[in-house]
C-alpha cells in the first residue's frame, strides 16, 4: 500500500509542476526615455495636476455656497408648469377621478403636497379616497334636507280676512286689495 500512494503523491505533484510551469507571464520593459523627455512630461503632469486642484477648489466653494442657500431658503413647493394653480396632468388626474368641488381639489393639493406626491398618487392613497367620499356624502345629505322649497307662494287673502286684518291694525302690503275687500263687503250689504 506504501507504494501505491508514493505513486498517487508522485502523479498528483507532476499534475501541479505541469500547471505552475505553464502560468509564465512575459513582462514588457518600457522603453528607454531620455532624461529631457521624462522632465516635460513631468512638467505637463504637474500643471495638470495643478489645474485639477483649482477646479475642485472652485467647485467645492459653489458646492459650499449651494448648500448654504438651500439651507437659508424656506421650504417651496416643488416647481410645475403653473406656479399658483395646478399643472395640466394635476388638472387631468382630478378630471378623471371625478374630483370637481373646489374644497375637495384643496384638500387634495394640499395633501399631495405636504407628502410631496404628486396629484394623481395623492387620489390614489385610501385616506384621501375616503376624506372625498365623506365630503360627497355630507354635500348629498345636505341637498336632500333643502329640498323643500325657500319660499312659499302667495295665498290669496278671502276679503274678509283682509278687513278684519285691516281693522285690527294689521295693514296689507296690497292696498288696492284692501280697497276691492272693502268695495265687495259694501256690495254683499
Amino acid at each position: 500500500m506504501d507504494e501505491e500512494s508514493n505513486d498517487n503523491i508522485e502523479s498528483i505533484n507532476d499534475e501541479t509542476e505541469e500547471v505552475l510551469n505553464t502560468e509564465e507571464v512575459e513582462v514588457e520593459t518600457p522603453a528607454v526615455e531620455t532624461e529631457d523627455e521624462s522632465e516635460e512630461d513631468l512638467e505637463a503632469i504637474k500643471a495638470e495636476n495643478q489645474k485639477l486642484k483649482e477646479q475642485n477648489k472652485k467647485l467645492f466653494e459653489r458646492t459650499k455656497k449651494a448648500e448654504a442657500k438651500k439651507a437659508q431658503a424656506p421650504l417651496a413647493p416643488a416647481p410645475s408648469e403653473k406656479q399658483d394653480g395646478l399643472s395640466s396632468m394635476d388638472t387631468i388626474a382630478l378630471i378623471d377621478a371625478k374630483v370637481t368641488n373646489k374644497d375637495d381639489i384643496e384638500t387634495v393639493q394640499k395633501y399631495a403636497q405636504l407628502q410631496g406626491i404628486s396629484i394623481g398618487d395623492a387620489l390614489a392613497t385610501p385616506l384621501v379616497k375616503s376624506i372625498l367620499k365623506d365630503n360627497a356624502e355630507q354635500r348629498q345629505s345636505a341637498e336632500a334636507a333643502n329640498t323643500a322649497p325657500a319660499r312659499r307662494g302667495s295665498v290669496k287673502l278671502s276679503d274678509e280676512v283682509i278687513l278684519a286684518n285691516a281693522n285690527s291694525g294689521k295693514f296689507t302690503d296690497d292696498p288696492e286689495a284692501l280697497a276691492e275687500a272693502r268695495m265687495q263687503s259694501k256690495l254683499k250689504k
